[in-house]
């Protein structure tokens, strides 16, 4: 992204996220999203592969915490509307 585009806009929730992590695991995640596999991201940054994936893993795990916190709350499924009671539970009929 250039900065150009990003004039004036808000970051998003995922920008948002990416920034708590720490600048390795940022990294990773980043060159991760721009398609480079844990081999791939291991070679550019001079880790070996399994710290690759346990810093992915880690990081993906704290991003997904950290949008669904960042989530609005869900609403109910619409239930359908209580019948009214019949029967001995029924409200009493004013006597007329």
């Amino acid at each position: 992204m250039d900065d150009q585009t990003n004039v004036g806009r808000s970051p998003s929730r995922l920008e948002k996220a990416l920034s708590l992590l720490d600048p390795p695991s940022r990294r990773v995640v980043s060159l991760w999203l721009e398609g480079k596999t844990d081999g791939e991201v291991a070679a550019s940054l001079g880790l070996p592969e399994r710290i690759v994936a346990a810093l992915r893993a880690r990081a993906l795990a704290c991003l997904r915490d950290s949008i669904a916190l960042e989530a609005p709350p869900e609403s109910p499924p619409d239930s359908p509307p209580e019948s009214p009671p019949k029967g001995r539970d029924a409200p009493a009929e004013p006597a007329g």
